[in-house]
């Protein structure tokens, strides 16, 4: 029979006891955001693994944030609402920052995929619908591939002990920073 696992983190309580309060939470943290870091690459990686032709810009709409009020972290599909702003450009420079920013929506389409469009010209809605018109099926309307519920549960049940370790290694790494004992 099984005794279980016995884990004994007295020493890291030790380390994180002698921390002032800044120090502590700069090693929480820390540990967050390379969790946070862990789970991106994993999203990326279900992504590229999904069929679609992916390129680094359309990646960067997969982000990881930390939070800083609170002790946690989220990874997200979409992009960040912000304007850009293109005046200091020259004109093909500010061509090419445009479709890479285009890019970044990538992943949000994927991931909820996206609704049927009718192909019928002034039509009333009722005579869309019963037309036969529709375009289902049609390449342009996207089906939901679902990225971040595949990478939630290849990745929850290891995450949990990745960020243990996290903490861990912040906690000892901040204390030798700050000059704690790490013995």
């Amino acid at each position: 029979m099984s005794e279980g696992i016995y884990y004994d983190d007295s020493r890291l309580m030790r380390m994180f006891e002698e921390l002032d309060e800044r120090a502590r939470k700069k090693a929480l943290r820390g540990a967050m955001a390379k969790a946070g870091r862990d789970l991106r690459k994993a999203a990326r990686q279900n992504f590229r693994s999904s069929g679609i032709e992916t390129s680094k810009d359309s990646e960067a709409g997969i982000r990881s944030v930390t939070y800083k009020r609170i002790l946690g972290f989220r990874v997200t599909v979409g992009t960040k609402a912000k304007r850009a702003d293109y005046s200091g450009m020259s004109a093909s420079e500010a061509k090419s920052a445009k479709a890479k920013k285009r890019k970044a929506v990538i992943p949000l389409w994927m991931e909820g995929g996206t609704v049927d469009r009718y192909r019928t010209r002034r039509k009333s809605l009722l005579a869309r619908l019963r037309s036969e018109g529709s375009r289902q099926g049609y390449p342009g309307a996207l089906k939901a591939l679902g990225i971040m519920e595949k990478t939630r549960s290849q990745e929850l049940p290891r995450q949990e002990s990745n960020i243990r370790q996290a903490i861990y290694e912040y906690v000892e790494k901040t204390a030798r920073k700050y000059g704690a004992s790490t013995d």
